[in-house]
């Protein structure tokens, strides 16, 4: 993960951007390791945590219906959530983060769903990749991490 970390940061760095995260399922480590690096609160602006499905429908306002259509974790959930906290803290790049890490008794995988806000000269853009929770819960954590950093790194760099 330090090879994407710092990829990261570089990026933040020479482009002058500002980053913010929100979490459900990485219990705020994303944006510890994002803040281990990067000059807090120059750029590293913060993180929005949040359990459960009250905190999506009363803090950020996503609607029920939102919820029933898609599932509490899904792409519509995972870009509404990067979208809100990109303005809550006036971010140019916000990493969302959100899903459910476990392997089920059923041996259903959990899903880990995770978008990045860009917002740059105007225009508002997402990236999305979905994980499949594979193996032990921290090592889920650990890939969906590595993974955010890497799909922001790109995101940062795609022009389009």
């Amino acid at each position: 993960m330090n090879k994407e970390l710092k990829e990261l940061a570089l990026e933040i760095l020479n482009r002058g951007l500002t980053i913010a995260t929100v979490e459900n399922c990485t219990c705020g480590l994303l944006g510890a390791t994002i803040g281990s690096v990067c000059a807090v609160p120059t750029i590293y602006k913060g993180t929005l945590n949040y359990f459960n499905d009250d905190a999506l429908k009363t803090l950020m306002g996503i609607g029920e219906d939102v919820i029933e259509a898609n599932g509490l974790y899904s792409s519509q959930v995972a870009m509404k959530t990067a979208l809100y906290a990109s303005y809550m803290f006036n971010v140019d790049i916000c990493i969302s983060v959100i899903g459910d890490a476990f392997i089920h008794k059923d041996s259903e995988n959990g899903i880990i769903w995770i978008c990045v806000c860009k917002k740059i000269n105007g225009r508002v853009t997402f990236k999305y990749v979905k994980i499949e929770a594979d193996s032990a819960r921290s090592k889920n954590i650990e890939k969906a991490i590595a993974v955010a950093l890497m799909s922001a790194v790109e995101h940062i760099r795609d022009n389009g």
